[in-house]
């Protein structure tokens, strides 16, 4: 499982003492004994931790497996849903965005219009507003007074 956590193979070498040598075994031998593990180690971590995002996501009862001498005691817990899960999970699995995407007919860019109508008004509009301002400066009187 260390794998799936992510640990490399040579950390994970250094942890597996070889009875004969009483030394750590290499990478070539982890990967002879442990080619499972190695090749299904993320996939089953990764399985865990959905298993866990959707559990808290959907806000299910888990069963939980306790052996003790020898019986098994199964207990159910109920995992209030969350939120947080629940929006992450329609994110990362099933490509949901907050993000809203703006197009135009048929998925194609949207058109935009030039209104000259409009931008002529508001050049009208500013050619008086500076002309009376020099009007009021030309008759001697203070700026803004």
């Amino acid at each position: 499982m260390l794998i799936g956590y992510g640990f490399r193979q040579e950390d994970i070498c250094k942890l597996i003492i070889n009875p004969e040598t009483d030394k750590p075994i290499t990478k070539p031998t982890l990967e002879r004994h442990f080619r499972k593990e190695i090749d299904t180690g993320a996939l089953l971590a990764n399985a865990l931790v959905a298993e866990s995002l959707f559990n808290q996501a959907v806000g299910r009862a888990k069963l939980i497996e306790i052996q003790e001498d020898g019986t098994k005691v199964i207990l159910k817990e109920r995992v209030e849903a969350d939120k947080g899960a629940a929006i992450w999970w329609s994110k990362a699995r099933m490509g949901w965005s907050e993000t809203r995407r703006l197009s135009g007919p048929d998925g194609g860019p949207i058109q935009f219009e030039e209104k000259t109508d409009a931008r002529e008004r508001v050049a009208r509009k500013l050619r008086r507003l500076i002309a009376a301002q020099e009007a009021d400066r030309d008759d001697g009187s203070p700026c803004g007074e």
